[in-house]
């Protein structure tokens, strides 16, 4: 989250007004997996399967553009999310590389969100500003964590209510919010990092990819009943 907050003051300094779209980081994070089981065209139709050949042929520079280092490109969390809810549903990646990129997603959302704030109650907000004002630099990290917080419960919420109205992609979007909140409550701020590794690793990833995302939707629903118990 730290680095996250430095990425965006970074790239929003001596600007008027901050953009909408995150951090190119994050697009990297979500397509880096993909190279090595796609072709660009390929990515570009599990990306876009109504789309004609002849279209996604000459537009493989934008599949490129996805994972390439140094071309990445923002692009706004609701673009973001679809593509992870793509990914997902394709079955060719791991559950939880899917589930770590979106929460690197999410942590970029709400860095931006809590520069916005606090650059609305300070003249001046940048990475000289948080050298020197320790207090500072921790109390943006507190609110980034209590945002994430606050927009993974909003969003499985509201994937709850879609499960009910028995909409498309729903138990996915569920799914995925769902793993985003075990792996955020396992980064608790006040953990060793070598001991949220170790969790990351053992328990929260093993999990995630051991949930099966098929056709059960009763086994899909008891599961993510409710948001994840905490593990503090």
């Amino acid at each position: 989250m730290a680095d996250a907050l430095i990425e965006v003051l970074i790239t929003s300094e001596g600007r008027e007004r901050m953009t909408s779209n995150l951090h190119p980081m994050a697009t990297r994070a979500l397509f880096a997996g993909t190279a090595d089981l796609l072709t660009n065209t390929e990515l570009l139709k599990l990306l876009r399967p109504h789309s004609l050949s002849g279209e996604v042929g000459r537009d493989t520079k934008e599949a490129r553009n996805f994972r390439s280092v140094g071309k990445e490109r923002g692009l706004k969390i609701g673009d973001l999310r679809r593509h992870a809810l793509d990914l997902l549903q394709s079955g060719k990646f791991p559950q939880a590389d899917i589930a770590r990129a979106w929460t690197y997603a999410q942590i970029h959302c709400s860095a931006m969100q809590t520069v916005r704030e606090f650059r609305a109650l300070r003249t001046e907000l940048g990475i000289s500003t948080l050298g020197s004002d320790p207090k500072l630099a921790n109390d943006m990290l507190n609110k980034c964590y209590e945002l994430i917080v606050a927009a993974i419960q909003n969003e499985f919420e509201i994937a709850t209510q879609a499960v009910k109205a028995r909409t498309p992609n729903s138990e996915q979007r569920r799914f995925l919010h769902f793993s985003t909140g075990l792996i955020i409550d396992a980064l608790n701020l006040d953990r060793p990092a070598l001991a949220t590794w170790k969790d990351l690793l053992e328990n929260v990833y093993p999990e995630i990819d051991r949930y099966y995302l098929g056709n059960d939707t009763e086994q899909v629903s008891s599961y993510l009943s409710s948001p994840p118990p905490s593990r503090k």
